[in-house]
């Protein structure tokens, strides 16, 4: 292992961590060393490894290889939903290369839950399988290397290619890493009239679900922060539980994804409420960030609205939101005053939404949409900041 010059004043050094061939060449002994980490880099193209004792970085610093990323979800019921114990194989030629996921590689260390391959200069590989802990197993052939692959058992492979998330047609785009935005608004937004349709009540309405706060959550199969969001989520049920959140996912996709949408709100166990956007919810999403954020709002997937149990919007995450933050933000609404339109408590965040609101104006852009039950709600707030509603 070659050190770079110097270390860092805190005792990390950076070194190569794989060899020339761009194929993981570190061994934990070899650096006289307690315990090993593997820690997923924001840009997903390098790897990092992160040591115990001396707290040693070890990075990988070859940004011109070929490589794949692997990601797990074990189905909850005969494998663990980390997936953890899950072999994969990839065979290029007389070549195998082989990776099992673990929690942890040494003492007090945890790793990333992505499994890494450096390809060097292969293109494809010609086999991929994966052998679930249970003993079923998963099989693909002539798999394009430079994309991270996220395999649901019993669902299937879902691809993330190297550019981003393929989204729907739309203004919506693609959130990058740090594109991750809390917006807590300094006055509540009713949204009870809002539709949050559903296959199984195509009429549901977030009204509906009043009496609970609501995370609405905007996502796309082939959104690669959407997916890591929605399992981070799905660990945190208990937690989440705790403040009798209703996690409602919307699917943002055409219909020719439902199949495979339900089959992952199945496997991270939010298909019960999980919903549909079609094109009328996009636009009426987008009206709804307008009046917050002011017009031309880019609006990222992951995008996330936090409703209070009254039914108004308080909170919204653009970009894969943090899960200590939800808790956080979460404790602090229970705080709240449900007489006062006030959100003064929320509002330490990095960006700040201090308007009135438009009722008027919400109510003639939603008229002009052909949408006149939403106008009409919008209308019977004009003149009242914020309205507390009985």
């Amino acid at each position: 292992l070659e050190s770079l010059q110097g270390g860092e004043p805190d005792g990390r050094h950076e070194v190569d961590a794989h060899g020339p061939a761009g194929r993981r060449g570190l061994q934990a002994e070899d650096a006289g060393l307690r315990g090993l980490r593997q820690r997923e880099p924001p840009e997903h193209r390098r790897e990092r490894l992160r040591v115990n004792s001396r707290v040693t970085c070890i990075q990988n610093n070859l940004l011109h290889n070929n490589w794949l990323q692997v990601r797990l979800v074990g189905n909850a019921i005969t494998v663990n939903h980390d997936a953890i114990g899950t072999k994969v194989v990839a065979t290029m030629g007389d070549s195998h290369h082989m990776q099992v996921l673990t929690a942890g590689d040494g003492y007090l260390s945890q790793s990333s839950k992505t499994l890494y391959f450096g390809m060097a200069g292969a293109k494809s590989i010609d086999k991929l399988e994966v052998t679930w802990p249970d003993g079923s197993k998963m099989s693909y052939s002539d798999v394009a290397c430079n994309q991270q692959l996220t395999f649901t058992q019993g669902v299937g492979m879902n691809s993330i290619d190297a550019a981003g998330s393929k989204l729907p047609s739309g203004d919506w785009s693609a959130a990058s890493d740090n594109d991750v935005w809390r917006i807590p608004l300094v006055s509540r937004l009713p949204v009870a009239e809002v539709p949050i349709p559903s296959a199984a009540d195509p009429g549901r309405k977030l009204g509906d679900l009043a009496g609970r706060p609501v995370l609405l959550n905007f996502w796309s199969t082939t959104c690669a922060a959407c997916l890591v969001e929605l399992d981070e989520l799905a660990q945190a049920k208990k937690k989440l539980n705790r403040f009798n959140l209703q996690v409602v996912t919307m699917l943002t996709d055409d219909s020719d994804q439902n199949a495979l949408a339900a089959k992952l709100m199945q496997s991270f166990g939010f298909d019960k409420l999980a919903g549909t956007a079609d094109a009328e919810v996009v636009q009426i999403m987008q009206v709804l960030v307008n009046e917050v954020l002011g017009a031309d709002t880019t609006t990222p997937l992951p995008f996330s609205l936090l409703i209070d149990s009254r039914g108004d919007l308080v909170e919204i995450y653009f970009g894969k939101l943090q899960v200590q933050g939800l808790l956080r933000d979460l404790r602090l609404q229970k705080t709240l005053s449900t007489q006062t339109p006030d959100l003064g408590p929320l509002s330490f965040g990095s960006r700040l939404a201090f308007r009135d609101r438009a009722f008027l104006s919400l109510a003639a852009e939603f008229r002009q949409l052909g949408l006149d039950s939403l106008a009409n709600y919008y209308q019977q707030f004009d003149g009242r900041f914020g309205p507390s509603r009985k």
